[in-house]
């Protein structure tokens, strides 16, 4: 079932979940620009996600076919970035210029932004 609001590679990854989700999202797509990161999930690509923390257990709705789950992100996708402002922070400890103390005001502000589009768009849907 192709929509409007997705590209071909979404259109495909939502096309692997269960009926229901894909009507929610052909509903949401026109009012917040977003992207399918992934519907249906392999047995050993969800073994992977446990591995790298991305995933929590091997009980995921990604399994089942169709999916009962979808992962979705909002556009542009912008993973904020806590590794970036974490590293910075850690370098100035105890000492900042005010240049240096306007950086990290930038990136906490930057990481802010960057998270709560995540938070917004997730209670849209």
């Amino acid at each position: 079932m192709a929509g409007d609001n997705y590209g071909r590679t979404s259109n495909q990854r939502l096309d692997t979940t269960h009926p229901d989700i894909q009507r929610l999202m052909r509903r949401v797509g026109p009012h917040f620009a977003n992207t399918i990161l992934e519907g249906e999930r392999s047995e050993e690509q969800q073994r992977k996600n446990v591995e790298k923390g991305v995933s929590k257990t091997m009980d995921s709705n990604h399994l089942h076919s169709p999916s009962d789950a979808v992962d979705a992100a909002p556009d542009p996708l912008a993973w904020p970035q806590a590794g970036k402002l974490k590293a910075r922070i850690e370098s100035v400890a105890g000492q900042l210029t005010d240049e240096q103390e306007d950086e990290i005001m930038a990136l906490v502000e930057q990481y802010v932004k960057e998270g709560g589009i995540f938070y917004y768009f997730g209670g849209f849907v």
